[in-house]
C-alpha cells in the first residue's frame, strides 16, 4: 500500500509536469522549466554526496589516545554498541554493563558458558563506552563512539562514522525505505575500538 502510495505520487508529479510544459511556448521557458521539474527532487543529491564523500575521508576512523590492558569489563551508554555476546564469549571480557538510571543491568557468563543478565544499582567498570550522534548538513549524520574512564572522565578513544540519509525527497519517505548509506572505506568496527584501547587479559600481549 505504501509502495503504491509513493508511485502514485510520482506518477501524478510526472502528469503534472507535462501539463505545464506543454502550455509554454516558448522553448527557452519550456527547457527552464523542465530544468525546474527535475531539479526540484534532485537539486541536492550532488552537493550531499560529495560533503559525505569528503567526511568518509577525512574525518571518519579511530584515534587511540590511550591504551589499558587486562580490562575485566565495561559499561555501555545508551546509543553506543554493547558487543555483549562476542565481548563475552570471543573477547574475554569477564563482564558488560549496559544502562542507563534505574536500568542498569550486568552480564556475565555462568560455568556452562550461558550469559546471565543481573540487575545492578551501580557500575563497577573502571570503563564506560558512550555515544553521541549528530546531525549536519545534507541530511548527514555523524556519530561518535568513545571509551572513557569513568572516574577521571578522560577519554582514551574515539571512533567516527558517518551515515547519509539521502536528499530531502528521500528524508520524507524514509520510514518506508531501506537504511542510510554508510562510507564505504574499510573503517574501524566497534571490535577495534574496544580491543584497541581496553584490552581484555587475552589481547593482552
Amino acid at each position: 500500500m505504501i509502495g503504491l502510495s509513493i508511485l502514485l505520487a510520482v506518477v501524478i508529479y510526472v502528469w503534472l509536469a507535462r501539463v505545464v510544459v506543454r502550455r509554454i511556448e516558448n522553448r527557452a521557458v519550456k527547457y527552464l522549466v523542465i530544468a525546474l521539474f527535475i531539479l526540484i527532487p534532485t537539486w541536492d543529491v550532488i552537493p550531499g554526496k560529495l560533503y559525505f564523500n569528503h567526511l568518509c575521508e577525512k574525518e571518519a576512523g579511530l584515534k587511540i589516545f590511550k591504551v589499558v590492558e587486562g580490562v575485566e569489563g565495561y559499561r555501555v551508554y545508551p546509543n553506543a554498541s554493547g558487543l555483549v555476546w562476542q565481548a563475552l564469549e570471543d573477547y574475554g571480557y569477564r563482564f558488560v554493563e549496559i544502562g542507563n538510571g534505574n536500568q542498569l543491568y550486568r552480564y556475565t557468563l555462568d560455568s556452562t558458558g550461558q550469559v546471565i543478565k543481573q540487575e545492578i544499582s551501580e557500575s563497577m567498570a573502571r570503563y564506560g563506552v558512550g555515544a553521541e550522534i549528530k546531525p549536519l548538513l545534507w541530511n548527514v549524520r555523524k556519530v561518535e563512539e568513545y571509551v572513557f574512564d569513568q572516574r577521571t572522565k578522560e577519554r582514551l578513544a574515539l571512533r567516527t562514522t558517518f551515515s547519509a540519509h539521502g536528499n530531502w525527497l528521500q528524508v520524507i519517505f524514509s520510514p518506508y525505505l531501506s537504511g542510510a548509506a554508510s562510507c564505504q572505506n574499510p573503517l574501524p568496527t566497534s571490535k577495534d575500538l574496544y580491543l584497541n584501547t581496553i584490552k581484555p587479559t587475552k589481547f593482552t600481549n
